[in-house]
C-alpha cells in the first residue's frame, strides 16, 4: 500500500495509534533477564488485534551490532556485523515488515533508528535508500543511551538531518 494511501486511511477514520512500539530483538534486555527483549511484527499485530489497536509507529530496539558491549559504560563500535549504526537493526525492520508479513505493512508505520554523531554520511545514505525502496515515515534517535548528541545534527550528523528535511 502505497503511504499516501496508507495516510488517507490514518486520517479517514479514528483510529488507535500506539506511537511507540520496537520490532527487533534486544541483547541488551535479553542477556540481564529483562523484558520484552523482542518482538516480532506477527507478535506486534497479535497484541494490537487483542488491544483494539489499529496503528503501531515501530522502530528497532536502541542496541545496534555496531556498539561493542564491552564492560565499560564508554560506548565502543565495531564493524564486524555492520558498516554503521542501525544499518543491520533498520534493514531487518524493514525487511520483516515488508517482506515477511507485507499482509500487516498497511498496519505498520516504520521509523528508522539513527545515530547523529558516527557514521552519519553512511546512515543518510542508506536510509535515502531504503526508503526509495520501502515506505518510512520517520526517524528517531535515543542519544542518552548511545553516548550521542543530538545537536551533532548541526554539524556531523547534517547529512541526516537533510535526508529528514525531503
Amino acid at each position: 500500500m502505497k503511504s499516501e494511501n496508507l495516510k488517507g486511511l490514518l486520517y479517514k477514520k479514528e483510529a488507535l495509534i500506539d506511537v511507540h512500539t520496537h520490532i527487533g530483538i534486544s541483547p541488551k534486555f535479553y542477556y540481564p533477564y529483562g523484558y520484552p527483549y523482542a518482538l516480532s511484527v506477527e507478535d506486534l499485530i497479535i497484541r494490537m488485534n487483542h488491544l483494539g489497536i489499529d496503528y503501531a509507529v515501530s522502530f528497532p530496539f536502541i542496541d545496534s551490532a555496531f556498539y561493542v558491549n564491552n564492560g565499560t559504560s564508554k560506548i565502543e563500535t565495531t564493524t564486524q556485523y555492520c558498516n554503521f549504526p542501525f544499518e543491520l537493526e533498520n534493514r531487518n525492520l524493514l525487511n520483516e515488515v515488508n517482506e515477511i508479513f507485507p499482509e500487516y505493512r498497511n498496519r505498520i508505520l516504520p521509523f528508522l533508528m539513527f545515530d547523529p554523531s558516527r557514521e552519519a554520511d553512511k546512515q543518510a545514505k542508506f536510509m535515502e535508500e531504503m526508503s526509495e525502496q520501502y515506505h518510512v515515515y520517520g526517524i528517531k534517535t535515543a542519544t542518552t543511551y548511545i553516548q550521542a548528541f543530538v545537536n551533532d545534527l548541526e554539524t556531523k550528523g547534517k547529512p541526516i538531518l537533510e535526508f529528514a528535511r525531503k
